[in-house]
């Protein structure tokens, strides 16, 4: 059920260590946002036309896209080279 860019950007923002509780955190609120959506897809869509439902969701999620284009920082270094980074400096 992962999206297709976030593996990369957990691994790169992620210490080695920290991975697998990372996604667990990760995929569990995942799944949880999928039960949520359903819910309200489903009780909206006893009020609202479907095609109304699939223009917010569609509206919404370029929003995301946009928004997370915006956000992340371009340059970021991984986090095994900030770490010596880090290291060094002290």
């Amino acid at each position: 059920m992962s999206i297709t860019s976030l593996p990369p950007l957990m691994m790169k923002a992620t210490p080695r260590a920290m991975m697998g509780r990372v996604e667990a955190v990760l995929e569990t609120g995942m799944s949880g946002m999928s039960l949520v959506s359903v819910a309200l897809a489903g009780f909206f869509g006893q009020f609202v036309p479907v095609y109304i439902i699939f223009a917010v969701c569609g509206a919404l999620i370029a929003l995301a896209g946009a928004f997370g284009f915006v956000a992340l920082p371009k340059d970021v270094a991984p986090v095994e080279e900030q770490l010596v980074e880090t290291a060094i400096s002290v």
